[in-house]
């Protein structure tokens, strides 16, 4: 016997709340207490969980070719250390710009120019790879702790910032074609969030006042792309027709739909930071 649908909805927003809940204990809890090597240990392992889940987007289906997908990402981060920071992270500013015009011409003109099986495995290089380094390079930072903490304040607060008064007042869809859902008042939300949660962690970190459009500007560009990598990832379930990543978490879908906004928010603020001259 099936429920009514009030009582489906409710039902579903208390496991979305409750897995919300555990999986933000769960990344404080990693960011606070894990020692450095123990964080890139646990970073490792979700980001090649989220390699895994990758595979699926792209719809390779056999587990050899899978497993051997997330082999391939794990040499990349293997390899990446050795490369020279800022020169990655500038690649991956590069990509990232080249994900936003894909958008664009996807949204206006109904023209995917990155739909090709080769390409979407090499996009999961260029996303995962940057990212895992930069939240590894963050946290190595002498007050890697409070950065981390700040960036994640950036995208959780202007996503619920976002959400918020997208459901009040959203009424110009932002990508009709990609994410029906997500309006443009819902992203000058998110903005104002964001600048808000910058000129905190400005006060907090006790950036220079002469530094905090600096800060201003690392928030807005570190919003906007979390908002990319959100549209990015929607892109790719739509192309693949899936609803989720995964279903690793009840009411929430796979780890990517967690991690898609910081995949691409994280190189970002780090790659700014150093173009704007940012030392935390």
């Amino acid at each position: 016997m099936s429920l009514n649908p009030q009582k489906e909805l409710h039902l579903m927003l208390k496991h979305r709340l409750i897995t919300g809940i555990i999986l933000l204990i769960v990344a404080l809890a990693l960011l606070l207490y894990l020692p450095i090597k123990a964080f890139m240990i646990a970073t490792t392992i979700l980001f090649l969980y989220a390699a895994w889940e990758w595979s699926r987007l792209i719809q390779i289906t056999r587990y050899r070719y899978r497993i051997l997908y997330v082999v391939v990402i794990a040499l990349s981060f293997y390899a990446a250390i050795y490369f020279h920071t800022v020169g990655l992270l500038t690649v991956a500013i590069i990509w990232w710009v080249v994900v936003l015009l894909n958008l664009v011409a996807e949204e206006r003109y109904h023209r995917n120019l990155l739909n090709q099986f080769w390409l979407k495995a090499l996009m999961g290089l260029l996303t995962l790879t940057p990212a895992w380094i930069a939240l590894n390079m963050i946290r190595l930072a002498q007050n890697g702790i409070a950065v981390l903490l700040f960036l994640l304040c950036l995208i959780w607060i202007s996503d619920t910032g976002a959400y918020f008064v997208g459901k009040g007042f959203g009424k110009h869809r932002l990508a009709p074609h990609i994410s029906p859902k997500k309006t443009w008042e819902g992203l000058y939300g998110g903005v104002l969030s964001a600048l808000l949660v910058g000129l905190l962690g400005a006060i907090t970190l006790k950036i220079p006042p002469p530094q905090w459009p600096q800060i201003l500007l690392l928030s807005f560009l570190t919003t906007l792309f979390s908002v990319v990598g959100d549209l990015f990832e929607s892109q790719l379930k739509r192309q693949a027709r899936l609803k989720d990543s995964g279903a690793i978490f009840p009411g929430h879908g796979g780890l990517l739909d967690r991690l898609d906004s910081l995949m691409a928010a994280a190189p970002i603020f780090l790659g700014a930071c150093f173009w704007l001259g940012l030392r935390f």
